[in-house]
Parts: structure tokens; C-alpha cells; sequence
């Protein structure tokens, strides 16, 4: 009798270890399909994600015209103080935010994720560089790519980030602001200009975009024809 009662209790615990190893396989597949599914959606670009990579699949056949995703890259090229070392890596520090405004003066946000990046240019410059995604994604993801058609003025402000860190820049020199914007993963848009340092240390950095985006899905299209 005991003997049975033994055997039925292996064999429940065989059938409950079975439906745990089960689960837990789903539960494993689940996340993993998750962690790399199309965060982009469909089109002619696919922004897969699988970690902290995104992964751009590129149809040329098929021109998309919805914003899948919509990155703004700043790097800051400056002169080190001298005899100072440019040293190059990442950094954690407050988030930054930017300001994109359309013509009609309404704002989207758009915030870094509390790293920046420090390089060496082979001119002797320094760059600090920052990453800028959609603070509200369903403000501009999902849309028309001619819905940035709209976008009129960039403003940013990188006062309080300078106040707050005790970095390797002359101030009396200019600095170099450049711009690259990524349409769905693909760089579309680049700009490159000169401005004094008192813009960058004690105010804002605004800067009219206008010209940049009136004619954007041409320069998508032409970006994609050129990969």
C-alpha cells in the first residue's frame, strides 16, 4: 500500500516538474521574442532590437513613409585647455533635453539617457557628444514622415550641464556645434557650425532647421537609394 502511495506521489511530482519545465520554457521564449521583435514596425526599414543593439533591415523596394524612430546625435567640438589630455570614453550625468519646435511653436521633447561621450577628433578638437530620443514617442512615432515638414527651430541648453561638470574645455575659443538627425536608423540630415562658447556655457543653443526638414522625405528617399 505504501509502495503505491510512493508511486503516485513520483509520478505527481514527475508531471508537476514537467508542467514547471514547460512554463518556465515559455516563459524564456516569450521574453527572448520580445527582446528582439520589430520595435519599427514594417515598411522598407525594420529597427529590430535585440539588447541594447538595433539592427536596421533595409528594403529598397519598398519606400516607407511613417517615422519608425527618430534620433538626434550632437557632438560639441571644442579646444582642450592646454596641456591637458583628451581622455575619451562615456559618462553618466543629468539627462539633457532638447527642444524641437514646429512652425506653429508647439515643442516636442526629446532627452538623452543620462550618458554622454567624450572623443578625440583628429584635428586636436575634443568632442562631447549626446543621444537624443522622443521623450513622448507616440508625439512623433507612428506618423507621417512629411508630418517633420513642420519642424521649424532646435533649442537646446547645455548651461547647467557645463555648470555642473568640470570639463576639459577652453572657453575663449569657439566650438563647433554639429548636428546628425537618423530617420528610421538612417542619417538624413547633418550640419556643422561654428559658435561662440558663451552660447554653449551661459544660455541656450537655438538654431533655425527649417531648410533641413522642408524637403525631409526627399532626403530620406535619397539616403535609402544611396545605401
Amino acid at each position: 500500500m505504501n509502495s503505491r502511495k510512493t508511486n503516485k506521489i513520483i509520478i505527481g511530482l514527475t508531471i508537476l516538474s514537467i508542467l514547471v519545465a514547460i512554463i518556465v520554457g515559455f516563459l524564456q521564449y516569450f521574453k527572448q521574442n520580445k527582446s528582439s521583435q520589430v520595435i519599427a514596425g514594417s515598411g522598407n526599414v525594420q529597427v529590430n532590437q535585440e539588447g541594447n543593439n538595433n539592427i536596421v533591415n533595409i528594403n529598397k523596394n519598398k519606400i516607407d513613409t511613417i517615422i519608425r524612430s527618430l534620433k538626434f546625435r550632437v557632438r560639441l567640438d571644442s579646444f582642450p585647455k592646454q596641456g591637458i589630455t583628451v581622455e575619451e570614453g562615456m559618462s553618466m550625468g543629468p539627462a539633457n533635453i532638447m527642444g524641437l519646435f514646429s512652425d506653429k511653436k508647439i515643442r516636442y521633447r526629446f532627452i538623452t539617457d543620462y550618458k554622454w561621450f567624450t572623443s578625440k577628433r583628429e584635428d586636436g578638437l575634443q568632442g562631447i557628444s549626446f543621444i537624443y530620443n522622443p521623450e513622448n514617442p507616440e508625439q512623433i512615432i507612428g506618423k507621417r514622415i512629411d508630418f517633420l515638414k513642420n519642424m521649424d527651430k532646435l533649442v537646446i541648453n547645455y548651461s547647467k550641464f557645463f555648470n555642473l561638470k568640470n570639463l576639459n574645455v577652453d572657453k575663449h575659443r569657439p566650438i563647433i556645434f554639429n548636428l546628425d538627425i537618423f530617420l528610421n536608423g538612417i542619417k538624413v540630415i547633418s550640419m556643422s557650425k561654428g559658435v561662440p562658447s558663451s552660447y554653449i556655457f551661459n544660455g541656450q543653443v537655438s538654431r533655425k532647421v527649417r531648410e533641413y526638414f522642408n524637403d525631409i522625405d526627399d532626403k530620406y528617399k535619397k539616403a535609402i537609394s544611396n545605401l
